[in-house]
């Protein structure tokens, strides 16, 4: 009986993709304050519906005493990452804690510093940030924030991979009560140094501002871009920026993405199929927008004047690990393109 030829590599990568491929998948109205808190190992946490905040830096949250300050949790349409904002009040700290699962921060606004150690009583790592500083914090080391302003409060952005180990592990105890050491990751953390690797591939685990970081011309892309490699396994970040004027070329891929707007004004137009119905998301800095699994989506930077400028933190080293890099993203030139 003759086989129908069939890539394999295709053909898993297509299982792989099952869990992602849910009915919600189409961009939302920008949420109301107005959410619900839902139960967790650590204390309620308030969540918030929809695909784009408008600003961070005034949105509305709601008290987190378990940890200390206020939060708003976002799912963001996303299955294996979200996202949540911490504000931490004027002088004060948040708690300390670890977690088994991978997180990437944005400093949102405000200035302060991050301690981050191993162990009980080891050795503590100081990281000074301010409004546009990224900082990865290793997988179950003990990490702290404070707010080094004393009249002002902080906020920062934490995506992550939590919804990823719940699927995976079924329980918040495997994530927020784990001792598992991490001694190799925790090694390569505390070691590493800003280290260019090729082209675009920056090695990073604390930038100071983003909005300065040396950046590579893409033109397939037009735009200039970062990509940083932080030792996360399931997640990754980089950042783009769009000339004055211009838009990015319509695209789309197989993996999530959630895009943080570090600088600029603009606008993302989202849609399912070319033709189809579309739907805008007017952004400024201090936006927050997440594109829908496998929707077109196209960037456009409407001033002049000035570049745009953004951080995307993605689950592709998920996805490549799964299914590859051409099934993610196409070839160049691709239906992943649209002319």
């Amino acid at each position: 009986m003759p086989t129908l030829p069939v890539d394999r590599r295709a053909f898993l990568g297509s299982l792989c993709l099952l869990p992602f491929l849910r009915p919600a998948g189409r961009a939302q109205d920008e949420p109301r304050p107005k959410g619900a808190f839902r139960p967790s190992r650590t204390g309620q946490r308030y969540y918030v519906e929809g695909n784009f905040i408008a600003d961070l830096r005034t949105f509305p949250l709601q008290p987190r005493s378990e940890r200390g300050g206020q939060s708003a949790y976002f799912a963001m349409g996303n299955t294996t990452m979200e996202a949540h904002l911490s504000e931490i009040p004027p002088g004060e700290s948040k708690r300390a804690h670890r977690h088994v699962n991978e997180a990437i921060l944005a400093i949102v606004s405000g200035r302060g510093y991050s301690e981050i150690w191993t162990d009980e009583g080891g050795e503590k790592h100081r990281y000074d940030w301010k409004d546009g500083s990224l900082l990865t914090v290793p997988l179950n080391a003990y990490h702290q924030h404070f707010n080094a302003d004393p009249q002002s409060p902080a906020r920062y952005l934490a995506i992550t991979n939590v919804p990823l180990m719940l699927m995976l592990f079924g329980t918040e105890d495997f994530v927020y009560a784990n001792s598992f050491a991490f001694p190799k990751m925790w090694d390569d953390f505390f070691a590493a140094q800003r280290e260019n690797v090729r082209g675009r591939n920056w090695k990073v685990q604390f930038v100071e501002d983003l909005r300065k970081f040396p950046l590579t011309q893409r033109d397939f892309r037009a735009d200039a871009s970062a990509k940083f490699l932080t030792g996360t396994r399931t997640i990754g970040a980089h950042i783009s920026q769009i000339p004055p004027g211009k838009p990015k070329p319509a695209h789309r891929h197989i993996n999530e993405a959630c895009i943080y707007i570090l600088s600029g004004q603009g606008y993302t137009r989202i849609y399912e199929r070319a033709g189809g119905p579309e739907k805008r998301y007017d952004w400024k800095a201090g936006s927050l927008l997440s594109i829908p699994l496998n929707h077109y989506h196209q960037h456009v930077n409407t001033r002049s004047d000035q570049p745009a400028l953004y951080l995307a933190v993605t689950n592709t080293p998920l996805m490549y690990a799964m299914i590859g890099s051409k099934l993610v993203h196409g070839e160049e030139g691709s239906e992943r393109y649209e002319s």
